[in-house]
């Protein structure tokens, strides 16, 4: 099932990343949505486990997780992993228990299983930088995924080991172009579960990186198929806002062009059956022999040309069709 989904998560990604008619600075801005978007649920799935905060106060934590997940992400970019960086951005994700900047000094726990002794932390995370480095031959999404779980499993700050794991993972993803993995608290128990399971089978040598336990496994396909969402609602904003500059010559008539906009505008009933989305036309110059639209919609050029043929033979007009994505 997970080969299943890797090569839907690959297809898309090809498609988004070589569509000539997809809009690169569309892509960009989307793109920095979702990882604004994978940020706040990383941090309200933190939330939701405090006791009882007001609105006022989930409010002010959010903004504060938000903003030290972003600062976080900015280092890893800048410094990219290796054991100081992972030393120091425990501090960064969650200040107040990681004054040291640097990893943890005593035990830690977290629900019935427990980090690794603090003393194995650093050739732990040394194994952790060359995996993330050296191993090339593993998928994106499976390399991203074992990371998640191995900083989970190492444990190594007081605090924020959780969201760490998140940004971590998603920005190993983001290094090899992929879309984040968006984690909902409408996913928390599912992937907490499977999570927990997963650190148990590590633990009791049931599950390795080159042959996972089942469970482990399904953890893989869960994260998986969230990097797949974000991709696919990725890929349908750029369908669906595809831009095109079409020009008519040999119009006979400065009316015929308020004519062809008409039509043009009414292209939506060919978008491919979305229906949420209509085509947006604007007339951007127009004289008796010459006009010069710019067109937006869930729509091709070939769809365009398609169309524009049946009216060419009639007005007698040519046409040019170009994307500007």
């Amino acid at each position: 099932m997970i080969y299943k989904t890797l090569k839907k998560i690959d297809e898309a990604i090809g498609r988004i990343n070589t569509h000539p008619e997809y809009s690169r600075s569309l892509a960009r801005e989307v793109f920095t949505g979702l990882i604004r978007d994978s940020d706040k649920h990383s941090s309200n799935l933190e939330i939701e486990n405090e006791d009882s905060p007001t609105n006022k106060q989930v409010a002010q934590k959010r903004s504060e997780y938000i903003k030290n997940l972003s600062s976080a992400r900015a280092y890893l970019a800048e410094h990219g992993f290796d054991k100081t960086t992972f030393a120091v951005l425990g501090s960064i994700v969650e200040p107040r228990p990681n004054i040291a900047r640097y990893f943890r000094s005593g035990e830690v726990t977290f629900g019935d299983l427990s980090g690794i002794p603090p003393e194995r932390i650093l050739s732990a995370i040394d194994n952790l930088c060359y995996f993330l480095n050296e191993r090339t031959d593993i998928h994106p999404v499976i390399r991203a995924s074992q990371a998640h779980i191995e900083l989970i499993r190492i444990h190594p700050y007081g605090d924020g080991n959780g969201r760490t794991a998140r940004l971590v993972q998603n920005f190993a993803l983001e290094q090899r172009g992929y879309t984040p993995a968006i984690i909902t608290q409408g996913h928390r128990e599912l992937y907490l579960g499977l999570l927990n399971k997963t650190l148990k089978d590590r633990a009791s040598r049931e599950s390795q990186l080159e042959k996972p336990s089942f469970t482990e496994n399904l953890f893989h396909e869960f994260i998986a198929s969230q990097v797949l969402n974000s991709a696919e609602h990725l890929e349908t904003m750029l369908r669906s806002n595809r831009v095109f500059e079409i020009e008519l010559s040999g119009l006979r008539g400065k009316g015929l062009s308020y004519t062809m906009k008409g039509i043009l505008s009414g292209f939506q009933s060919m978008t491919n059956g979305y229906k949420d989305h209509e085509t947006h036309v604007h007339l951007d110059s127009a004289n008796s022999r010459f006009a010069r639209y710019s067109l937006r919609g869930n729509i091709g050029s070939e769809e365009i040309k398609a169309q524009l043929n049946r009216y060419t033979k009639r007005y007698g007009f040519k046409y040019t069709v170009t994307p500007k994505g």
